[in-house]
């Protein structure tokens, strides 16, 4: 019998084997691990090629799935009665059943291929006799150390704080500047001299300089008249050269303090090296003594006053020029945004610790601010809360503890992801206000920040059966009920299991609110009400008076109304 394939469209039989085309062992292997299929599981037999003692390829007998998608040149081959394989796309001519191909084929496997004909499948690949198997040495692994976790989400952010001593340390050792000594020596006894001849010279006299500032000298009459008889003989740039000299010794003939204020005006950031507190000099005197702009301190401390490096007296008009001008000079740095320029005017040269830290504050020196208003101010709320916007949590949680501010703990808990922590601090405001018989104020802790909304109906109920605040615990308590079947529910339970004589008016005063904000049990909520009044009427006639809110189309029921109360008062 002659057995053909032919092409077919499809293939009839499972596609179980797998060609690949090559004489060399190398390439098989790299194709069966590209392909990822396993040696132990899949048999592997070599096919010959047309010529002796040559090999064509290999077909792997699949034991396993194959992903189609990376046969690239490889090509598939059905199965035909797990006997003999034909390529994909094509059928056997003739057609056999297993019975007929088994005994044509003697129970062995066989190959068709169009180019090399019918071939047996003898014995599969022992890879033990084609591959070597490596020599194994032994391997000292090294475990490096855990690594650092890196969380996919960052749900708080903390920074460790330093002691509140050191970070006023740094502060004044990179947040204010030195205090330096102006560079200008004092005149000697020559150059006194020479001023005062120069002074006469171009018609100055002796005596302050007003607004702290120095103007240029101008030649008085006799001078230009002197300079005009020797035009002829010389320059007079000899003059410009004599006024250049006034100005020169007038400067440095200037009072220390009148340095600083002009400094002051002009360039008040490199002034402040120069600048001395208030409490420096001593008032009192009417002139100002030999004041010299030394260094008032060795090195600054917040923790100790300011001291003073002479006894020279400063006049009360001095002292208050130079308020204004330190008060001056702070504002505008404080409007340029230089908040810790004008922090160190208010704290160091004016005294004022408090508008010191609070510009600290709004410039975003949080550390600075908490430490200044702990340290200088005993101010742990204001401190506490700088700390907090510095996100130094575990300070801030600290000082709120130490003044009883437990609802903050609780928030400041809640940013860090610490719920239990501020489930804990919620609670104990929430027993304080019950220990105070503040039930509503406890029952929105429970509701907002706990996030018990049971537990907090249950101590809105609580506040009205024991009459402490009783109208604003029911009332919030029946606001809390979105819906208005279960609304009515409580309603009637509450009229008929918690209420009596002592709470029965407030009661209808609650209800009042329901009846206008719910008009789908407007009746019902109407007829609680009349009984209630229908009840009361006769011990107390007032109440006849809310008839009229819970019927208000009844216009006749007004003069009776009014007839019954006055009938009551006769009687």
């Amino acid at each position: 019998m002659e057995l053909e394939i032919r092409p077919h469209s499809s293939s009839e039989n499972p596609l179980l084997a797998l060609v690949i085309q090559g004489s060399d062992v190398r390439l098989w292997l790299t194709e069966i691990h590209r392909l990822d299929l396993s040696l132990e599981k899949n048999a592997v037999y070599a096919l010959p090629n047309d010529t002796a003692n040559s090999i064509w390829g290999c077909v792997v007998l699949l034991n396993q799935k194959l992903d189609e998608s990376l046969l690239e040149k490889n090509r598939l081959f059905q199965v035909v009665s797990n006997l003999l394989l034909i390529p994909s796309g094509s059928e056997l001519y003739p057609q056999l059943n297993s019975t007929e191909l088994s005994s044509l084929l003697r129970g062995k496997k066989h190959l068709l291929h169009p180019s090399i004909g019918l071939i047996e499948l003898e014995e599969p690949i022992d890879w033990s006799t084609v591959v070597e198997t490596p020599l194994l040495t032994d391997i000292k692994i090294t475990v490096p150390e855990q690594g650092i976790y890196l969380p996919s989400q960052i749900h708080s952010c903390r920074f460790a704080e330093a002691k509140e001593e050191d970070i006023l340390k740094e502060m004044e050792e990179h947040l204010f500047p030195k205090k330096e000594k102006m560079s200008d020596k004092p005149l000697n006894t020559g150059e006194k001299i020479k001023l005062n001849l120069l002074r006469a010279l171009f018609g100055k006299g002796e005596g302050k300089i007003e607004n702290s500032s120095i103007s240029k000298s101008e030649p008085s009459k006799f001078m230009q008249k002197l300079a005009s008889l020797f035009s002829s003989i010389k320059s007079p740039e000899w003059v410009n050269k004599l006024a250049m000299d006034l100005d020169e010794l007038e400067k440095r003939n200037q009072k220390e303090i009148d340095k600083l204020i002009d400094f002051l005006k002009n360039n008040p950031e490199e002034a402040l090296k120069y600048a001395i507190p208030l409490n420096q000099g001593q008032r009192g005197s009417s002139k100002d003594a030999l004041f010299e702009l030394n260094k008032f301190r060795n090195s600054f401390d917040f923790n100790t006053p300011s001291s003073s490096s002479g006894s020279a007296r400063m006049s009360e008009e001095t002292s208050i020029r130079l308020y204004n001008q330190y008060l001056e000079s702070a504002q505008a740095l404080e409007k340029q945004k230089k908040y810790k320029e004008a922090a160190f005017i208010y704290f160091k040269l004016l005294g004022n610790k408090y508008k010191a830290a609070e510009l600290l504050e709004e410039g975003k020196y949080y550390s600075e601010a908490a430490a200044m208003y702990l340290k200088h101010l005993q101010d742990r709320k204001r401190a506490a809360e700088c700390y907090e916007k510095g996100f130094a949590y575990e300070k801030a949680i600290s000082l709120y503890e130490e003044i009883n501010e437990h609802e903050k703990v609780g928030d400041i808990y809640l940013k860090i992801g610490k719920r239990d922590r501020a489930v804990e601090s919620y609670t104990r405001v929430a027993d304080n206000y019950i220990s105070n018989n503040q039930y509503v104020m406890a029952s929105l802790v429970y509701r907002n920040k706990i996030g018990n909304a049971q537990s907090a109906q249950t101590f809105l109920l609580q506040g009205w059966r024991k009459g402490l605040d009783a109208s604003n615990c029911l009332n919030n308590y029946f606001n809390n009920i979105r819906n208005t079947e279960q609304l009515l529910q409580e309603i009637e339970r509450v009229y008929e299991q918690d209420t009596n004589t002592q709470n029965v008016a407030d009661f209808l005063n609650v209800i009042k609110h329901e009846y206008s904000d719910h008009p789908e049990i407007k009746d019902e909520v109407r007829e609680i009400a009349l009984k209630i009044i229908s009840n009361e009427i006769q011990n107390h006639p007032e109440t006849a008076t809310r008839l009229l809110f819970f019927t208000r189309d009844e216009k006749r029921l007004l003069k009776d109304v009014q007839k019954f109360k006055m009938n009551a008062r006769k009687g």
